[in-house]
């Protein structure tokens, strides 16, 4: 059944690329999230950036109605630790570093949007993550990752992993929408979402927008807003199956995950977009000591 769905999603994603179609860029976005900007704390979903590219046919401030014809390219890199670096507690999470290549692609039926995603993911020790923390660390006098934390974080494997969204946008006035979503996503983690998002203001009402793994910020891919500045509000719930971060030496992931998150959206230019937002994030696995709130910094720019 996986090999299945990876094989019709490949075909989904890359059949229109067969056309001559000329594509053209589009737009380009980036999300910088850490805890550091949060609660002050370096612990759990401690770090993660991504970023991403879009190309595709103009088709103004409208979605394709087929899947293939806008694409995104992705490249995101996170860092998940325990809440100790030094002395790690030996029921905390283990360290993981994680860097991911994914292929996206939007489409919509009038007010009903899809996306459809492949991400390649590496996760362990060949991705010198644990490296880069240890060096930035030494640099900003922080804790060090000792040898233990090092030696116990998750091994390292490669995998695919398939993810979908669905949404529905209303928007009952110019400056108010609200965009319920449905999320499926199989292969590191496997789990099923729901939830939404409300945008009040003069921005982010028919932006393309990428939902941040991590928190589920969604910042512009491609921004189609005036200037202006908008107040996002979201929140979401998951479900989850099986989670590579959670091996059988350390603790058990929870059942069921939650996300609240707020963000002021700004467009400065015709070309450049500011992303600023917080997020709290629920306890992910038993005995978590208490939930996380992550900072996130993000900017987009129309080609």
């Amino acid at each position: 059944m996986t090999r299945l769905l990876i094989a019709a999603l490949l075909w989904a994603l890359a059949s229109p690329l067969m056309a001559d179609d000329r594509r053209v860029a589009l737009g380009w976005g980036q999300l910088f999230s850490n805890d550091m900007l949060g609660d002050g704390r370096d612990r759990w979903r401690t770090a993660s950036l991504t970023l991403s590219y879009l190309r595709g046919r103009p088709r103004g401030d409208k979605l394709p109605t087929r899947l293939g014809d806008v694409l995104e390219y992705r490249l995101r890199a996170e860092i998940i630790s325990p809440a100790n670096l030094s002395l790690p507690d030996p029921f905390d999470r283990p360290w993981a570093g994680t860097i991911a290549a994914g292929l996206h692609s939007y489409a919509a039926t009038g007010p009903v949007e899809y996306r459809l995603g492949l991400d390649l993911v590496s996760v362990g020790p060949s991705t010198g993550l644990d490296d880069l923390q240890f060096d930035l660390h030494k640099r900003m006098k922080a804790s060090l990752p000792s040898l233990e934390t090092i030696e116990k974080q998750i091994d390292n494997t490669t995998r695919l992993m398939a993810s979908g969204e669905i949404a529905h946008r209303f928007q009952p006035r110019p400056k108010l929408s609200f965009r319920p979503f449905a999320e499926a996503q199989l292969g590191v983690e496997t789990l099923a979402r729901i939830g939404g998002d409300l945008v009040i203001g003069d921005v982010g009402h028919n932006d393309l927008g990428v939902r941040d793994v991590v928190t589920g910020q969604r910042f512009p891919g491609i921004d189609r807003s005036p200037l202006g500045t908008s107040l996002v509000l979201g929140a979401d719930v998951a479900y989850i199956g099986d989670s590579l971060y959670f091996p059988s030496y350390g603790p058990d992931a929870r059942d069921t995950r939650r996300r609240f998150r707020a963000s002021l959206k700004v467009k400065l230019s015709d070309r450049i977009g500011m992303h600023l937002g917080s997020t709290w994030l629920s306890e992910e696995f038993v005995g978590q000591s208490g939930e996380q709130q992550i900072g996130s910094v993000g900017f987009s720019f129309v080609f």
